[in-house]
C-alpha cells in the first residue's frame, strides 16, 4: 500500500483542419500500409480480435457500455493497434474525474500499437482517423488528448496531427493490491 503522484501532460486542437489535411494525413498513412484496416470497434470486433485476451476484452467492452467510440488497427491475422474517445454525450475519460475534464468536447484515451509495428506512423493514424470521426459527428469539435510527461514518442505523435499543449495534470493515486484509487487531481501549467 503506497501513495503516487503522476504528471501527464494535455493537448487540445479542434477537429477543423484547413484544406483537409486530416483527409490528406488518413490517404497518405493508408497508402504507406494497405494491408492494415480500420474499424470502429463493437462487441463482436472486440470479441473475435481479443479472444484471448480477457483483461482487454472486459475492458473494451465497458468502454462501450460507457459510450465510448474506439478505433481498431488490424490485418488478416491480428490486431495491430487503437485508440479510444470520448464522445460529447459521455466526455469523461476514465482515468481522469469529472471535475479536471472540460465541460464539451472528446478526449481521446487508451491509444497502444504492437511493438512490432512501432515506428510506421500507425499511432497518427489512430489518432487522424478519430478527429476525422469527431468531425463527423460534431463541427469543428475541441477534441483532448494526454499523455505522461516521459513519453517522448507519443508526444511526438500527438503534436504531429495538430495538437497543442494546454497544460499539467497532477494526480495523487493510493495504490493497494494493484488497484489505483484517485484521491487528488489538479490542472497545472505547461512549461
Amino acid at each position: 500500500m503506497r501513495i503516487t503522484r503522476t504528471k501527464i501532460l494535455v493537448y487540445k486542437t479542434t477537429g477543423h483542419s484547413p484544406n483537409n489535411t486530416t483527409d490528406n494525413s488518413i490517404v497518405q498513412l493508408n497508402d504507406r500500409h494497405p494491408d492494415i484496416h480500420s474499424k470502429i470497434m463493437t462487441k463482436e470486433i472486440i470479441k473475435h480480435y481479443f479472444h484471448n485476451d480477457s483483461a482487454r476484452r472486459r475492458v473494451f467492452l465497458s468502454f462501450l457500455r460507457k459510450g465510448f467510440i474506439g478505433l481498431l488497427l488490424y490485418s488478416d491475422k491480428e490486431w495491430i493497434g487503437y485508440g479510444w474517445m470520448s464522445t460529447l454525450e459521455h466526455n469523461h475519460p476514465p482515468h481522469f474525474p469529472k471535475y479536471i475534464v472540460p465541460e464539451r468536447g472528446f478526449w481521446i484515451f487508451y491509444c497502444h500499437t504492437l511493438e512490432k509495428y512501432r515506428g510506421q506512423g500507425l499511432y497518427k493514424r489512430v489518432l487522424t482517423e478519430l478527429k476525422q470521426i469527431a468531425s463527423l459527428t460534431s463541427q469543428n469539435p475541441e477534441l483532448y488528448i494526454d499523455t505522461d510527461e516521459d513519453n517522448r514518442i507519443s508526444q511526438k505523435g500527438i503534436l504531429a496531427t495538430g495538437f497543442e499543449l494546454i497544460g499539467t495534470v497532477g494526480s495523487r493515486y493510493f495504490i493497494l493490491f494493484d488497484t489505483w484509487l484517485h484521491l487528488k487531481s489538479k490542472w497545472g501549467e505547461s512549461n
